[in-house]
């Protein structure tokens, strides 16, 4: 796993800290302190969150650094809203046409 902001840590069997960039290797001694401020690459992208089935604006999870976009961050919430939108407008249709059909119909109207 690859960090994804500076990190300072020492190395197992090191006296001194490490101060590590951007795109080095996380030493797996160092694994849950890095997870614990989110400076590593190492949960899902926000189209793969997603797909599992979770809301795009819980995205990056508790713990875990975004490695998506704002943009992409942006896109898969937007996308999801519409999509809920659209289905509740077609709810919202079929029950409104279910009434309909069920009224009894107006013989003044004919």
């Amino acid at each position: 796993m690859k960090f994804t902001k500076p990190f300072r840590g020492a190395r197992r069997g090191e006296a001194f800290p490490t101060d590590f960039k951007i795109g080095d290797d996380c030493p797996p001694e160092l694994l849950a302190a890095a997870r614990a401020i989110g400076a590593i690459e190492d949960g899902p992208t926000v189209a793969e969150y997603v797909a599992a089935g979770y809301l795009a604006k819980n995205y990056p999870p508790q713990g875990y650094a975004s490695r998506s976009t704002p943009e992409e961050n942006a896109q898969a919430v937007a996308a999801q809203e519409a999509e809920a939108k659209a289905k509740l407008e077609q709810k919202a249709k079929d029950a409104l046409g279910n009434k309909a059909e069920g009224a009894p119909k107006n013989k003044a109207a004919e």
